[in-house]
């Protein structure tokens, strides 16, 4: 029974490691001229001994079993300092989307941003340690008006910001009038967003990818940033 409850343990904290590990290359590719965390994670994913799964850099992972389970681990290591940077990791993964708005120069109080994706990941309607949450709660700290659209999540975000944000039906209604869009969730629909809508809707026609759905060469003609992209 101990190596089995151990087995379920370990199994998501290493998923959860190579989340954290992808992202940090990631944040790397930020600072590297013509970088692409997307080319890199295809292929290391094709060596065998690392594969493929779970090397989707983005806004970190949720949901009820790895954040959990690491959490469990951590307590019951006292603090083990490679898991726990595992979690660092994660917890500091909204902060630097943040760091790609602020270098927009649109992160001013005021101003308008919206959230596509409140879902810890797309056909789901789960918020539980959705990145989109600390992402949210970091933006009304900046006093920034947020809007935000999910398929299937918008009421149980609701729960839990109440009137503080704007809850939108549709994604192209969330985007209407903003200064700053920014995918946390990657569903499909967000994917066939073209560029033209967002010059046409947005206030200011400025994009943040942080779930890398969109390709960066068709939105050249707008302020396109996304997770991992060395511009």
């Amino acid at each position: 029974f101990s190596s089995a409850e151990m087995i379920k343990y370990a199994n998501n904290a290493f998923l959860a490691t190579k989340i954290s590990f992808i992202n940090s290359i990631a944040n790397l590719c930020q600072k590297i001229p013509k970088s692409d965390i997307k080319t890199i994670a295809y292929a290391i994913g094709k060596d065998p001994r690392i594969g493929s799964s779970f090397l989707n850099s983005g806004p970190g992972f949720g949901g009820s079993c790895l954040p959990k389970d690491l959490s469990a681990l951590i307590h019951f290591s006292n603090n083990n300092s490679f898991l726990q940077s595992i979690k660092n990791v994660n917890d500091e993964q909204p902060k630097k989307i943040i760091d790609i708005i602020q270098k927009m120069k649109v992160l001013k109080k005021g101003n308008t941003i919206s959230v596509l994706g409140l879902a810890f990941k797309k056909n789901t309607d789960d918020v539980r340690y959705s990145r989109s949450i600390p992402f949210v709660e970091l933006l009304l700290k900046k006093k920034i008006n947020v809007k935000v659209h999910d398929p299937m999540a918008l009421e149980n975000f609701k729960k839990k910001f109440q009137d503080k944000i704007q809850y939108c039906k549709t994604a192209l209604s969330c985007i209407e009038a903003s200064d700053c869009c920014v995918i946390m969730t990657g569903w499909d629909e967000y994917g066939k967003i073209r560029s033209e809508y967002f010059k046409e809707k947005m206030k200011q026609p400025n994009v943040v990818d942080a779930q890398r759905i969109l390709k960066p060469e068709k939105f050249s003609e707008i302020s396109f940033q996304a997770i991992g992209l060395g511009n």
